[in-house]
C-alpha cells in the first residue's frame, strides 16, 4: 500500500454564462487569426460565419451517414 500514490484535485465549478462568454471570445479571436492567416496567404473571399440552416441540415445528414 505504501507504493500507491494519490493526487488530489480541486473541483472547480464555473458559471455557465461566464464559460459561454469565454468561449465566444476565444472563437472570435480564432476567427480573427484565421482571417489574418488567409490575408497573408493571399486567400480572399473566405468567410468564417455561422452555418446557415441549410448547411446545418446538410452536416447533420452527413454525420448520420457515417
Amino acid at each position: 500500500m505504501m507504493r500507491v500514490t494519490n493526487t488530489s484535485e480541486v473541483n472547480v465549478t464555473m458559471d455557465p454564462n461566464l464559460l459561454l462568454k469565454k468561449y465566444e471570445a476565444t472563437i472570435k479571436e480564432l476567427k480573427m487569426e484565421l482571417m489574418m492567416h488567409d490575408a497573408l496567404a493571399n486567400r480572399s473571399g473566405v468567410t468564417y460565419d455561422d452555418y446557415t440552416a441549410e448547411q446545418k441540415h446538410h452536416l447533420q445528414v452527413r454525420s448520420n451517414l457515417i
